[in-house]
């Protein structure tokens, strides 16, 4: 796997309990390099309710319909694409290490939920 270039697909599963299975897909960063954590979600005509990534259980960025936050540690190396739920991390330090977490709520109502380990390494 060339860690120059990181896609990563959280494959999201949803059931009629309103829960989200959760599946790990680990991967490789670099140091200084970017991340996308990219989701298997196609994007609809109706926006996501809520759409909440974190890492090692600590929140980086909760969207909803009306508002967004953004932990201030990751202010200027996050970005979130709301469409599918996607998220962008730069400048990949190795305090990204570790083990991230989405939940998606759509429309509908029914929680998705994807993980993946994310390990920074030095080139």
């Amino acid at each position: 796997m060339n860690p120059n270039f990181i896609r990563i697909s959280l494959l999201l599963l949803t059931t009629d309990l309103c829960f989200g299975n959760i599946i790990d897909v680990r991967v490789y960063g670099t140091h200084g390099k970017n991340a996308t954590f990219t989701t298997t979600i196609k994007p609809t005509s109706d926006p996501f309710f809520s759409v909440a990534w974190a890492v090692n259980g600590s929140f980086i960025i909760t969207s909803t319909i009306s508002n967004t936050i953004v932990e201030p540690k990751y202010a200027d190396r996050t970005t979130l694409f709301r469409e599918t739920g996607s998220m962008e991390l730069r400048n990949l330090t190795n305090e990204d290490s570790g083990e991230y977490t989405v939940h998606i709520i759509p429309a509908s109502g029914h929680l998705i939920s994807g993980a993946a380990v994310l390990e920074v390494q030095h080139e």
